[in-house]
């Protein structure tokens, strides 16, 4: 009876740590997407097609690249701690490289990269601010660091 309860619990031991493995970035951004206080808009590549058709010649270029984006956000009534613990597990377990970590004034910056495989990137924005409010962008394709620079410092020069 004891070897039978040892097998079970290695067995659910398993199983538990393969499903904790699974999970990946845009599974936690579906699974909080649908919490109370909490908006997930997701951009398809209809919708990046179409902002490449009022985009200039260096960003479409980039933009070709991307195809899909996501952006959660989150206020302070939210489960926000269980969010912040979620993203640092997987971007931990799943070996993210931290391109950027910002502090600056109560509110924390960090911007993640993977490769998932040949021509499959994700980017990752994730910010937390004191009151509690913690914002993520997701951005999946095959984005370089340097394009989503190019990107970011087209969109500063803009302002």
């Amino acid at each position: 009876m004891k070897m039978n309860k040892k097998i079970f619990l290695i067995c659910t031991v398993l199983l538990l740590s393969l499903s904790l493995s699974a999970q990946d970035i845009s599974s936690i951004m579906n699974k909080y997407g649908k919490v109370e206080n909490v908006e997930l808009v997701k951009i398809n590549n209809i919708m990046l097609t179409m902002a490449r058709a009022v985009a200039d010649k260096e960003s479409k270029q980039v933009l070709k690249k991307i195809t899909g984006i996501k952006v959660l956000s989150a206020d302070s009534t939210a489960n926000v701690k269980g969010l912040i613990s979620d993203i640092d597990n997987v971007t931990t377990r799943q070996n993210y490289e931290k391109l950027v970590e910002v502090r600056e004034k109560g509110e924390k910056v960090n911007i993640y990269f993977k490769e998932l495989g040949k021509n499959k990137t994700e980017l990752l924005v994730v910010n937390s601010e004191k009151s509690g409010e913690v914002n993520l962008i997701l951005i999946s394709g095959n984005i370089t660091p340097e394009e989503f620079e190019k990107l970011n410092n087209k969109d500063k020069n803009n302002k």
